[in-house]
Formats: C-alpha cells, sequence, structure tokens
C-alpha cells in the first residue's frame, strides 16, 4: 500500500460516539436508542446537539402538607411515593 500508513490509536481511554461517555465502544454500549433531552429527535443525545440549547425548564414542584392542609385544596393530588 503505496502511500499509506497505518497508526495506533495514542489515546489511552476508549470513548463511546453514542452517548460520549469513556471506557467503551459503540459496539458496546448500552445505549440503545439515543433521543436528545434538549430537542426530543432520535439520533443524538443532547451534548452532540446541533440545535441551540435549550433553557433550563422548572419541571413541577412537590410540597409536603400535614393536617388540616390536606383537606383545604381540592386540587391537591394525593399519593404515597414509594
Amino acid at each position: 500500500m503505496a502511500g499509506h500508513r497505518i497508526h495506533e490509536c495514542t489515546s489511552a481511554e476508549k470513548k463511546c460516539f453514542k452517548c460520549g461517555k469513556g471506557g467503551h465502544l459503540a459496539a458496546e454500549c448500552r445505549l440503545k436508542t439515543m433521543t436528545c433531552f434538549n430537542c426530543g429527535e432520535v439520533g443524538h443525545i443532547s451534548p452532540q446537539c446541533p440545535k441551540p440549547k435549550k433553557e433550563n425548564q422548572s419541571g413541577g414542584k412537590v410540597f409536603a402538607l400535614s393536617g388540616s392542609e390536606t383537606s383545604a385544596d381540592d386540587r391537591l393530588i394525593r399519593g404515597t411515593l414509594w
């Protein structure tokens, strides 16, 4: 093979191109389907997302109520977390 050279990988750590984490290759990755948490599209993960990063969106809020507070509001969702 004239003009071609073979180079060994000088990186000591393997890095997966699917999940972006070190220690394994994509063929060994446990991540089956890549879904981006930024844009919701399948095929990449948020650190590799080509779309602008979303602002942090606050999720729901959790409050602990006790006694008479629990019966005062009809909008209260009751349940036990395990």
